[in-house]
């Protein structure tokens, strides 16, 4: 069975004001002001017998834009692309770009996946890496206008680099790069790599390392991936790495989280895997991140990788969660994070972020819409939508709504409303 979110009984006021650690001033450096805040990790340049997005890219393409976003973070793979010096294949990232472009989305395009036989000696393949990110750059220049250099070389399993390799020899490629990207497109937005903020992948001590050998200096922004920081939690997470950026540099930085996202199921026998709980989660983690200043959201994923089976045990899914973080089932069917994410990008396109409140029982973003100047309010929590509520006509509001329905204030009483604490509301 399908389900939608319930919506339950909730409504009080009490909190702590908590500051923010940087301003929404960060945002728009070098970034096209014209594109979504939200983006989807699409994985559309990858194809493989078990899971193969580029086979129905352009379908994949139409359900980017019917959630109103228009950018999506795609792997250009130095092993797909360029693995030795005589061999070239853009067969599969041509027909991507030229998706993209008719369908008028952005990339974000991610350089990384060095070929296996060289990860053990790496220092042996930067003329390589050279040769396939001048040529890289060089051919998409006017078709692409951010670039991701590396993805999580600070994973503890290696997958990604060599981790005896960091960090003098990972600033070196991304020294490279940095400088034939800006070259060839002087306008270009540069971010280094995005890391694992797992805490055995120890983030902050690489960032300070890279920042050490002058990475920061060659970048416009810095990615990361916070699966580990859901909703508030991200709140101290980008305070801390804004605190660190300011003591290297007195440049404005973008963050950009490339990668954030929740498993989920049709199943009520896995409850912390819901439908309820991704959309929850991702609304709440987006919502965070734009009002302390951050650049762009990418949530990963947008289609699952395998279809779920009633039969798998607790322990199948916990070892292939992994596959089951899309927006979207294996056979396209939109899960209710699907709506939900359209609902919360119309919003950010009209409006702009005043202050975050995070409060013992909730939290409250006061927010400005762009056009006419009038305050509006996003929230989750009882008693901070209890102080709404009550507050209605001092804020001269008239509605709130969730992702899912609108409710007029005049026609409701807040005992008779029936929604969960933790449902993101937008008031206004």
């Amino acid at each position: 069975m399908k389900f939608r979110s319930l919506i339950y009984p909730y409504l009080v006021f009490l909190g702590i004001l908590f500051g923010l650690s940087f301003s929404k001033g960060n945002a728009e450096s070098n970034s096209d002001s014209g594109s979504s805040f939200i983006g989807v990790c699409s994985q559309i340049t990858r194809e493989s017998k078990f899971y193969n997005p580029f086979s129905i890219h352009q379908e994949l393409m139409d359900s980017i834009n019917a959630i109103n976003i228009n950018f999506t973070r795609a792997g250009f793979q130095w092993s797909a692309i360029h693995p030795t010096h005589a061999e070239w294949d853009w067969r599969v990232t041509d027909a991507v770009v030229a998706s993209a472009k008719k369908n008028d989305i952005n990339i974000l395009a991610l350089i990384t996946g060095m070929p296996k036989e060289l990860m053990k000696s790496p220092e042996n393949a930067i003329e390589l890496w050279i040769e396939f990110v001048d040529s890289l750059t060089v051919r998409y220049k006017e078709d692409i206008f951010h670039w991701e250099i590396w993805n999580e070389p600070n994973l503890r399993s290696g997958n990604y680099w060599p981790q005896d390799k960091l960090p003098d020899l990972f600033a070196t490629y991304t020294r490279e790069a940095a400088t034939i990207i800006r070259r060839n497109q002087p306008n270009a937005t540069i971010l280094l790599g995005g890391l694992s903020t797992g805490r055995k992948a120890n983030p902050f001590g690489l960032w300070k390392s890279l920042f050490d050998l002058g990475v920061l200096d060659l970048v416009d922004g810095i990615a990361y991936h916070t699966y580990n920081y859901p909703g508030v939690e991200l709140i101290d997470f980008n305070r801390q790495i804004s605190e660190l950026v300011s003591k290297y540099t007195s440049e404005k930085k973008e963050y950009w989280i490339t990668e954030y996202g929740v498993p989920a199921i049709d199943s009520y026998e896995f409850p912390k895997f819901s439908y309820d709980a991704q959309s929850k989660s991702i609304m709440q983690s987006i919502l965070v991140h734009w009002a302390t200043g951050g650049t762009r959201f990418f949530i990963f994923d947008l289609w699952d990788k395998q279809e779920f089976s009633t039969n798998f045990s607790k322990e199948e899914l916990k070892q292939n969660r992994n596959r089951f973080f899309g927006l979207m089932e294996k056979d396209k069917t939109p899960k209710p994070s699907y709506a939900a994410v359209r609902w919360l990008s119309l919003l950010l396109n009209e409006y702009e972020p005043l202050e975050l409140q995070n409060r013992k029982d909730g939290v409250l973003i006061i927010v400005r819409n762009k056009k006419n100047g009038k305050r509006a309010y996003f929230s989750w929590g009882p008693k901070v939508q209890q102080e709404l509520i009550e507050n209605k006509s001092d804020k001269k509001m008239s509605f709130f709504e969730t992702s899912e329905a609108q409710f007029n204030l005049d026609q409701v009483k807040s005992r008779t409303i029936n929604m969960r604490s933790d449902d993101v509301l937008f008031w206004r």
